[in-house]
């Protein structure tokens, strides 16, 4: 972020061709987490993606726990002019993964699409840091 700012335009021009990306957010707890995604990112109204999606988080320690797809549904990637998701939630409005389009306040919930636990160090963080790498 202290790189190439916080905007939705400067993610989507930076990522413009990238097929795969690895999000790694810093909150300002110190917690680490992310996303691995195998599409590319594009503004939609609706989710889309591949199954071997995955989300991740070291929380403050050196080991990474991974949670995969479940297959219980096919919410992997979604994002719009207002935000950004991992890992939707049928039914509920919430994400594994979400960060609004300041990219500074965001939120982490348990998701049918992971099954995973709370990624950052509570459901309502503030990013400290956000690196983005791709790969196409």
């Amino acid at each position: 972020m202290s790189k190439h700012g916080s905007s939705m335009i400067t993610f989507m021009k930076n990522l413009d061709r990238e097929d795969i990306t690895v999000l790694m957010i810093e909150d300002s707890k110190g917690f680490k987490f992310g996303s691995f995604c195998l599409e590319t990112w594009v503004h939609s109204k609706q989710y889309y993606g591949s199954p071997d999606t995955f989300v991740y988080s070291f929380g403050t320690q050196d080991d990474c726990k991974i949670f995969k797809s479940t297959g219980r549904n096919y919410m992997f990637q979604y994002f719009d002019r207002s935000c950004l998701m991992v890992g939707g939630d049928t039914g509920a409005n919430r994400a594994a993964l979400y960060l609004g389009d300041d990219f500074y306040r965001g939120s982490s919930a348990k998701s049918f699409c992971f099954n995973n636990e709370i990624l950052s160090s509570q459901t309502e963080f503030l990013c400290a840091d956000l690196e983005v790498w791709g790969l196409y």
